[in-house]
């Protein structure tokens, strides 16, 4: 693997440089957990998945959504 920690790697020793990027999401090491899905409202299938929406903004707006049918949760206040 060729990138821009390779000096390090060399230094610091592959596997300690390796799993320290494994902590931030980086590298060979890191395997990403498995989304945690829920039943959706609409269509009955349990893949829905909550998503921050604008997250370029400060809205913290998160909505569960479910990409079999599209639904995406009423983002009221009323619940």
């Amino acid at each position: 693997m060729i990138d821009k920690f390779d000096k390090f790697r060399a230094s610091f020793g592959a596997d300690a440089v390796d799993t320290f990027l494994a902590a931030f999401g980086m590298g060979p090491k890191y395997k990403p957990s498995e989304r945690k899905v829920y039943l959706c409202q609409r269509c009955g299938k349990e893949n829905a998945f909550y998503k921050e929406y604008h997250p370029d903004t400060d809205m913290n707006e998160i909505l569960l959504t479910c990409p079999d049918c599209g639904f995406i949760e009423d983002g009221g206040s009323g619940k």
